[in-house]
C-alpha cells in the first residue's frame, strides 16, 4: 500500500507544472527558504512565497482527487 501511495504521489507531482515542481523541490528537498528560492529564481521574496503556496494548493487539489489518498 505504501508503494502504491508513493506512485500516486509521483504521478501527482508529474501532473503539476515544472515550475511548481521546482518550487516544491527547492523548499522540501533542498530545504531552501523563500529568500533563497527568490534569489535562485531571481524573483522577489513575496513572489517566491506566493508561488510556493499556489504550487502546494495545486498539488493538494490533485491528491484530494485520488480516492483514499490522505485517509489515515
Amino acid at each position: 500500500m505504501r508503494q502504491e501511495l508513493g506512485e500516486q504521489l509521483r504521478q501527482a507531482l508529474s501532473d503539476i507544472s515544472s515550475t511548481d515542481q521546482e518550487i516544491i523541490a527547492m523548499r522540501h528537498f533542498e530545504d531552501l527558504s523563500n529568500r533563497e528560492i527568490a534569489e535562485a529564481l531571481e524573483i522577489e521574496q513575496d513572489a517566491a512565497s506566493i508561488r510556493y503556496v499556489r504550487a502546494i494548493r495545486r498539488l493538494k487539489s490533485i491528491l484530494d482527487s485520488i480516492p483514499g489518498f490522505g485517509v489515515a
